[in-house]
């Protein structure tokens, strides 16, 4: 008869933990660039109200046209 051995242990099955990827300190023109393209932003958000408000009155009159009266 032969002997029998014990099998080796199982692997575990489930992935290997990675670490989170470390984050790296902005680049030196990041924060410019950032401040810059919120400043570009905000004038295009008073642009698009500027005339949104305007698509709704007359220009002559100053008075709502049909568009701001069905609003």
């Amino acid at each position: 008869m032969k002997k029998r051995t014990q099998a080796p242990p199982r692997k575990s099955r489930q992935p290997a933990k990675r670490a989170a990827p470390r984050r790296e300190p902005a680049a030196d023109g990041a924060k410019p660039t950032i401040r810059r393209l919120r400043g570009e932003l905000a004038r295009a958000l008073r642009k698009i109200e500027e005339l949104q408000a305007s698509a709704d009155t007359d220009f002559l009159l100053g008075i709502p046209n049909r568009r701001g009266f069905e609003r």
